[in-house]
């Protein structure tokens, strides 16, 4: 916007979105519950391994995994031009949304639930023999490399929503002290806001905290925010 000849404001806004997201062929059938599987955290087909990790899988995988992205982004800058002087002030405003949903965790973990087969669930008492498909039609787990003990795992769905924040506030001024010499300075403040997570999730550890778990001793972690069992910060 041209405030006068020599007075001119310049404002940009900007906004990005980036989605993916990731599901099972037969995500929304609810095939565990279907085929009598309680006590999951995903209705959902689970994930079941036969002779991980050389062997394959049937609902490999997480059910499904979501994740969204906005950054939005705001630039403002006052340009004014008197005499020798061609001064510059503005600021630039970044925010981050980053939000996922995770339908599990990390280490073969569905929220549907994870079974691993193995001969070892029907060897012999030495440890030889055994069948992964006699195991698996007697419904028979078992642990394997990777894998829980006990051939079972289960986590459950991870919802983040990060939350963060930058700031920059400038000043510039270019002096045409001669034809021959310029000198340009200027003084810019830039503040990044720590990053919080809207379901308060964020934990750290404080060597400080009395451990109830472990006979008071110190070493606990801490939650972020305000409110009952939070730090405050």
């Amino acid at each position: 916007h041209n405030f006068r000849a020599n007075l001119i404001n310049e404002f940009e806004y900007g906004v990005t979105r980036q989605t993916s997201s990731s599901q099972s062929a037969n995500y929304g059938q609810n095939l565990g519950r279907a085929a009598g599987l309680t006590g999951t955290l995903d209705p959902n087909c689970p994930e079941m391994w036969f002779d991980y990790p050389q062997g394959f899988s049937v609902c490999g995988g997480h059910p499904a995994d979501t994740s969204a992205h906005l950054i939005t982004t705001i630039n403002d800058t006052l340009s004014w031009v008197k005499g020798r002087h061609e001064v510059k002030a503005g600021m630039e405003l970044i925010r981050w949304d980053a939000n996922s949903n995770t339908r599990g965790g990390p280490y073969q973990a569905s929220a549907a639930g994870t079974f691993n087969f193995y001969p070892g669930s029907t060897a012999n008492t030495n440890s030889t023999g055994g069948s992964t498909w006699a195991g698996f039609m007697l419904g028979y787990p078992s642990g394997g490399t990777y894998v829980a003990s006990g051939g079972v795992a289960m986590a459950s769905p991870l919802v983040i929503g990060i939350r963060e924040t930058y700031l920059a506030l400038f000043v510039e001024d270019s002096w045409k002290v001669t034809p021959k010499l310029t000198i340009n300075a200027g003084l810019r403040w830039d503040l990044n806001v720590p990053y919080s997570e809207v379901h308060g999730q964020i934990t750290s550890l404080d060597f400080n905290l009395q451990n109830s778990a472990a006979g008071n001793l110190p070493g606990a972690l801490t939650y972020y925010g305000t409110g009952p069992g939070r730090n405050g910060i």
